[in-house]
C-alpha cells in the first residue's frame, strides 16, 4: 500500500506541525530506542568493539541532542507559530514575543538540525554508508538499516521544517508585522 503524496506548502502549518509530530518526531522516539536496543545487543555478542563503541557513542549523541531538541519544538516553538497562524487567519491577536521575532528560536533549531546531521554524517562515514561487514550477522545488518532508515527520516524532518514551517513562520509574522 502506498501512501498519498501530500504537498504541504499548501497546507496549513498546523496540520505540517501535527504531521511532523505525529510521524517524524514518533519515529525519532521509537527508533532511537530501537537503534539502542541494537546497540546494546550486537555490542553483548561481541564485546566491547572499540568502532562498535565509537558508533554508539555517537549514536547517543544525536539522539540525546534530538531529545532536547524535539521538546523544544513541541512545547515552545510549535505552539508559537500555530500562535502565528491563528493571527494571520484573524482568529487571534498577533501574538508579541518576549524575545522578539520568530526568527531567533528558528535560527537555534536550525544550527541544531545542522549538528545532527554532522552527526549522522559522521556516523555514515565510519559506518562506510550504514553498510555492515560481509562478516557480520542479521543483528548487525539490522542495527544498520534501522541507522540508514534514522538517517532518511531525519533528512525528510528537518527538510519539512528547514524548508517549509520556517519560512512559512519567519513570513506569516512579517505579514502580521505589517499590517
Amino acid at each position: 500500500m502506498t501512501e498519498a503524496v501530500t504537498d504541504w506548502r499548501q497546507q496549513p502549518l498546523a496540520a505540517l506541525m501535527r504531521h511532523i509530530l505525529d510521524t517524524h518526531h514518533r519515529f525519532c522516539r521509537e527508533q532511537g530506542a530501537r537503534v539502542a536496543g541494537l546497540f546494546a545487543d550486537e555490542l553483548a555478542a561481541r564485546g566491547q568493539d572499540a568502532a562498535l563503541l565509537r558508533l554508539q557513542g555517537l549514536f547517543t549523541q544525536v539522539q540525546q541532542a534530538l531529545t532536547v531538541h524535539m521538546a523544544k519544538e513541541e512545547q515552545v516553538l510549535f505552539p508559537m507559530i500555530g500562535q502565528l497562524e491563528q493571527a494571520a487567519a484573524g482568529q487571534a491577536a498577533a501574538p508579541r514575543f518576549s524575545f522578539g521575532s520568530i526568527a531567533a528560536p528558528i535560527r537555534m533549531m536550525d544550527m541544531e538540525h545542522r549538528e545532527a546531521e554532522r552527526f549522522l554524517a559522521r556516523l555514515k562515514e565510519l559506518s562506510n554508508g550504514f553498510t555492515p561487514a560481509a562478516a557480520d550477522g542479521a543483528r548487525a545488518r539490522e542495527l544498520y538499516a534501522a541507522l540508514a532508515a534514522f538517517d532518511r527520516d531525519l533528512a525528510v524532518h528537518t527538510g519539512l521544517e528547514d524548508g517549509i514551517v520556517f519560512p512559512r513562520a519567519v513570513a506569516l509574522e512579517a505579514q502580521l508585522n505589517a499590517a
